[in-house]
């Protein structure tokens, strides 16, 4: 018990002795997405959009809350499935390194929806998938322009095992921040 006190103490002083009311960011983000080999499924590298507010609790800890919107084109051997919209809705802790360019790493949840995968052109497949979580990893790199505004480039994976299908996508987004 005392070992998780003194670790929270910690986290929650790390890079300020004096307290300081909480800094909120709100961004927004283009994302790539690339995704883990499948045997049943083909899924394209996709484009999609993100946007997010996170708390800056210190100089070094935040937590996060974000949403990512992606639309990967789908098909199997014989079929062309179109497209299957996925879309992550994650909170994640990060802890920050450095001030006006800084590293990051974070790791938390994320409630994944894939949307529902139906044959185009007939009723060959007809799947409907229940929301998922998954665990989440991240890290990149900012850069801070103006005291209020921050640039953002990092990539998230999302190990994600989704009824029988494994999408595992790796999203690389690039993105603007305005911090109040």
């Amino acid at each position: 018990m005392r070992t998780l006190l003194l670790v929270a103490m910690l986290v929650l002083n790390v890079g300020r002795a004096s307290a300081r009311p909480a800094e909120i960011e709100v961004g927004a983000q283009h994302a790539i997405a690339m995704y883990g080999d499948n045997e049943a499924l083909t899924i394209d590298t996709s484009r999609g959009f993100g946007a997010h507010v996170e708390v800056f609790w210190s100089d070094s800890l935040s937590t996060r809350a974000a949403a990512t919107f992606l639309n990967p084109a789908v098909y199997t051997s014989e079929t062309d499935l179109g497209t299957m919209g996925l879309d992550l809705w994650s909170a994640t802790a990060r802890w920050h390194i450095g001030s006006r360019f800084s590293g990051y790493a974070g790791a938390g949840v994320a409630l994944v929806t894939i949307g529902n995968l139906e044959d185009q052109f007939g009723d060959a497949v007809e799947r409907q998938l229940d929301p998922e979580l998954a665990a989440v990893v991240e890290g990149g790199v900012r850069y801070c322009i103006h005291p209020r505004i921050v640039l953002e480039l990092g990539a998230t994976y999302v190990p994600l095992q989704a009824e029988e299908i494994a999408v595992d996508p790796l999203i690389v987004s690039a993105g603007a921040a305005w911090r109040f």
